[in-house]
């Protein structure tokens, strides 16, 4: 008896599990590489690629973009263009770099769950530290340092500083006092020169005075900090303004009349009205209320040339990049007065320009 049920198990071993076999084959697939240069939380805006826009080119735009951003219209026009998914895929060797300058720039503008939710895309074989310390920034800039500390103290073997600073910042939040002292103290023998740091976790566990502080070295691990020690943060993003459109159609003196009883300089009351000019030549609008016989007669302004006018020109909406709508998108950051292409590119871009020059001009 026992003799025969080996021999069926052996028949069933020699038939049928090839035949299992053969079968999964033809269904389990490897799973798609996905590119970092791909990734975003939505396709809205008809561009498919970043084009051509170096490393050090797109940090110094979108630093101009975020951390000198005074217009909210122009913040969600940056918002839009960063977390932008594009619909290429490829392979870049700066890839990497490319993804966290934007990430960079969405947590510099105050999108913290962008941040989040971009990273949280990325495979885990393809994140760097550099993604991982900007998901530390993002939790601790939505005060969830509870959420965020078991992560920043699975990398307390690092050398890296900010791991060592968030490994003694969270053990002196979680109550770890000892531990936290003796972190601390080893911390200030291996750097041993004036920190930000160094001075806000003395205040914090030794109860030390603090002397003036240089925010330009803070990270949101000393932000924390500063929170935790009462201390007032300045606030960097502007409050987002409504903006309420003319009822009627008015005139230019009506325009300059409105600006001078709000206190606008006559060299910014010039600008505006070169803005105005020049979106109506450009986009054929009369901004609804504007009245057209009268836009057509505005002053020019001399001003610096445009760096970017000439990659911009006459570019077709199918031949739009990422980089071209950064680059427009400075252009109007930077109050640069060629800006005729910036608005066609824009346009074309699918941002709504107009929004930003009904805001500039109220």
């Amino acid at each position: 008896m026992f003799f025969k049920i080996k021999i069926v198990f052996f028949v069933f071993a020699l038939f049928i599990t090839p035949a299992l076999t053969e079968a999964s084959s033809v269904v389990v697939e490897d799973l798609p590489t996905i590119y970092i240069n791909t990734l975003g939380l939505s396709k809205k805006l008809p561009f498919t690629s970043w084009g051509n826009l170096s490393v050090s080119e797109e940090r110094h735009l979108i630093d101009s973009l975020t951390l000198h951003q005074t217009s909210p219209t122009l913040r969600q026009m940056t918002r839009a263009v960063l977390t932008e998914r594009t619909a290429l895929s490829g392979t870049d060797k700066n890839a990497e770099e490319h993804f966290v300058s934007r990430l960079y720039g969405l947590l510099q503008l105050g999108y913290y769950s962008d941040v989040l939710s971009m990273i949280k895309q990325v495979p885990p074989s393809s994140l760097t530290d550099q993604m991982e310390q900007l998901k530390v920034e993002a939790q601790l800039s939505q005060g969830n340092w509870r959420e965020i500390c078991p992560f920043i103290r699975s990398h307390s073997a690092s050398t890296d500083l900010f791991w060592q600073k968030g490994n003694i910042m969270c053990l002196a939040f979680e109550g770890e006092q000892d531990k936290a002292l003796l972190s601390f103290s080893l911390w200030q023998e291996e750097h041993p020169e004036p920190m930000l740091f160094t001075s806000l976790m003395d205040a914090f566990l030794n109860g030390s005075p603090l002397a003036a502080l240089d925010l330009a070295q803070a990270t949101q691990i000393e932000i924390s900090i500063m929170r935790r020690l009462g201390i007032s943060i300045p606030k960097t993003k502007p409050a987002i303004k409504t903006i309420v459109p003319f009822q009627t159609a008015v005139n230019i003196e009506q325009l300059l009349e409105h600006w001078r009883r709000d206190g606008v300089q006559e060299q910014d009351q010039l600008y505006r009205l070169h803005v105005l000019l020049l979106y109506g030549q450009v986009l054929r609008t009369d901004l609804n209320f504007l009245q057209t016989d009268t836009i057509l007669n505005l002053p020019s302004l001399e001003g610096k040339v445009s760096f970017f006018s000439f990659l911009l020109k006459d570019k077709p909406q199918s031949a739009i990049t990422g980089a071209d709508l950064l680059r427009a998108l400075f252009m109007l950051n930077e109050r640069d007065v060629n800006l005729a292409n910036a608005f066609l590119i824009l346009n074309k871009g699918g941002l709504n320009v107009e929004n930003w020059v009904l805001e500039l001009i109220h």
